[in-house]
C-alpha cells in the first residue's frame, strides 16, 4: 500500500473530514478534557505547530496520533 506524503499543510476542512481532535490540559491542579475543532487550532498553538502537527497526522498510517506540547497539552488526533 502506497502511503500519501503531503508536501503542504492540510486544510481545516481535510482535519476535520477525517479527525477528532481531543485535547487535554495536564496540569498539577486542573485536568481536563476537551474537542476542538481544526479551526481553533492555530488560535490555541500556533500556524507553525499547526501545519506540523496536522502534517503528521495525515502522514500517520495510526488510528490515533499523540502529540505532547509545552509539557502540558495532550492532543490527540482519532481517526474517524
Amino acid at each position: 500500500m502506497d502511503t500519501l506524503i503531503y508536501t503542504y499543510a492540510p486544510t481545516v476542512t481535510e482535519i476535520n473530514r477525517n479527525f477528532v481532535i481531543k485535547w487535554r490540559h495536564t496540569d498539577e491542579d486542573t485536568k481536563w478534557n476537551r474537542l476542538m475543532g481544526a479551526g481553533k487550532y492555530a488560535e490555541k498553538f500556533g500556524d507553525d505547530l499547526r501545519d506540523k502537527h496536522f502534517t503528521k497526522a495525515m502522514d500517520s498510517l495510526e488510528r490515533k496520533v499523540v502529540i505532547k506540547v509545552r509539557g502540558r497539552f495532550i492532543i490527540t488526533f482519532a481517526s474517524r
